[in-house]
């Protein structure tokens, strides 16, 4: 009896291997299907802030004082000849607007070196590059600017003379992503779970085997 219940006992434990091989083998698998889904730090940027020095926008000034220095000027649209009304005049990264005249101004400017440039955003191009002043603090400037809210006649595109294009050879279609990089499955993964459900397999078979031996014995004893 206590060989019999031996070898149930051996029979039992194949059993119980060959399903949780055979199950864990399976889960590490499954791993190649299941889509796993990263989300990409890249995917939605910050923006960044802009920073911009602290000028003061005013309407106007007589530079005497300690009020300090101001830049004045007035924008132009060549292509209708018109004053440029809302249009935003940079100051060393400061924004003001033109009048409905296309006059601008911003006052209490510190000594130093500015940069001033139209922003257009889509209004047309400017007719000039960015105009550098020095400024000393108790004198003004005057700087006109203009632009075109037209191309200029120098930049009318000219006919270009079009060439034959092959057409795009078929390529295979791309298998589905599955949601994540490869990096994300290492081999050894995948391998592990080969290695246990085979495992698994053979364990099943062997625990058959082993119950189909303690029949005939059984049989015998009989």
């Amino acid at each position: 009896m206590s060989k019999k219940n031996q070898s149930s006992t051996t029979n039992n434990l194949l059993k119980i291997g060959a399903i949780a091989c055979t199950v864990t083998g399976l889960l590490l698998l499954s791993l190649l299907i299941l889509p796993v889904s990263l989300a990409s730090p890249d995917e939605f940027p910050l923006p960044a802030p802009s920073p911009r020095p602290p000028l003061t926008d005013g309407n106007g000034g007589d530079g005497g004082g300690n009020s300090g220095s101001a830049i004045f000027g007035t924008v132009t649209d060549l292509s209708r000849d018109a004053a440029g009304a809302a249009i935003e005049v940079s100051v060393n990264g400061a924004i003001v607007r033109t009048d409905t005249d296309g006059t601008y101004s911003i006052t209490g400017l510190n000594a130093g070196d500015y940069i001033v440039l139209l922003e257009l955003h889509g209004q047309g191009q400017p007719a000039q590059g960015p105009v550098h002043v020095i400024l000393d603090g108790s004198h003004n400037a005057t700087i006109n600017l203009e632009y075109y809210s037209q191309p200029s006649p120098t930049d009318t595109p000219q006919p270009t003379a079009t060439t034959p294009t092959e057409p795009a050879k078929a390529t295979p279609a791309d298998l589905p992503d599955s949601g994540a990089p490869t990096s994300h499955r290492p081999p050894i993964i995948i391998g592990l779970g080969l290695v246990l459900l085979i495992a698994g397999i053979v364990l099943f078979n062997k625990s058959r085997g082993s119950a189909n031996q303690q029949n005939p014995a059984q049989k015998s004893n009989n």
